[in-house]
């Protein structure tokens, strides 16, 4: 039985080395979910979580339609720290 009373978090992105341990300490906090870019909508729709965590690759998009889906949703979009212009400042 899931406790519901901690809340939840929807990482959407690739299962690698760098994202799996942030995946796993968040694991600590909230019921986490981790799910490919291909599955991120169907994942929202399942899971309605309280929190949504994007790579800056596919995410603007789903953030966008996440806001859209559920206001309420807090949402974080990763940036990487390669120090590249990208509009985002």
């Amino acid at each position: 039985m899931i406790d519901s009373s901690r809340g939840s978090i929807l990482v959407v992105g690739a299962a690698t080395e760098e994202l799996l341990p942030a995946v796993q300490a968040l694991e600590s906090l909230a019921e986490t979910t981790l799910a490919p870019p291909a599955e991120a909508l169907g994942a929202l729709a399942r899971t309605d979580p309280d929190v949504l965590i994007v790579d800056e690759h596919d995410g603007r998009e789903l953030l966008a339609e996440a806001a859209a889906l559920r206001p309420a949703i807090v949402r974080i979009l990763l940036r990487s720290s390669d120090g590249a212009a990208d509009g985002l400042d």
